[in-house]
């Protein structure tokens, strides 16, 4: 089929020889009909030929623009999403190990007190440190918003 200049020809992955002669003469005759139109078009035709493909490249750049953008901020996303999670993490382990230095850097870095880890079903880090007795750490967490009750 010709569309606008372009040639779209289907090809059959055929090892046979009459197919591939099917197929240049199906190229031969579309690019003759190509040729035809381009002669026999008026200025006027040939010029709304031209707005119309610059229309349909504008629109095919704009989408793949778009998509690229999309895939872009789901990677940032995504990158966020993983670094607050390592975060988290860190704060529960240094809750457990009672380290509390550790906890206050992890809490201005941003940490959710109340995060838990999904993956192996763990209790928050207030918990963690109210199971070890890490007073001093518990009431770190509590300022920084950990909930009592252990909901989010």
């Amino acid at each position: 089929a010709v569309k606008y200049g372009y040639i779209y020809v289907v090809e059959y992955f055929v090892l046979e020889f009459k197919y591939v002669a099917i197929t240049e003469i199906i190229v031969k005759a579309a690019r003759n009909e190509v040729i035809r139109k381009t002669i026999t078009e008026s200025p006027k035709e040939r010029s709304r030929r031209q707005e119309d493909d610059y229309y349909e490249l504008e629109q095919e750049r704009q989408f793949e623009a778009e998509k690229n953008r999309r895939v872009e901020a789901a990677v940032v996303r995504q990158r966020v999403e993983e670094e607050k999670t390592e975060i988290n993490l860190k704060l529960w382990q240094a809750a457990y190990a009672g380290d509390k230095r550790r906890v206050e850097n992890m809490i201005r870095a941003g940490a959710n007190p109340n995060w838990r880890n999904q993956v192996q079903n763990t209790e928050p880090p207030l918990f963690v440190a109210a199971q070890n007795n890490n007073f001093l750490i518990i009431s770190d967490l509590i300022e920084a918003g950990a909930s009592i009750n252990g909901s989010d």
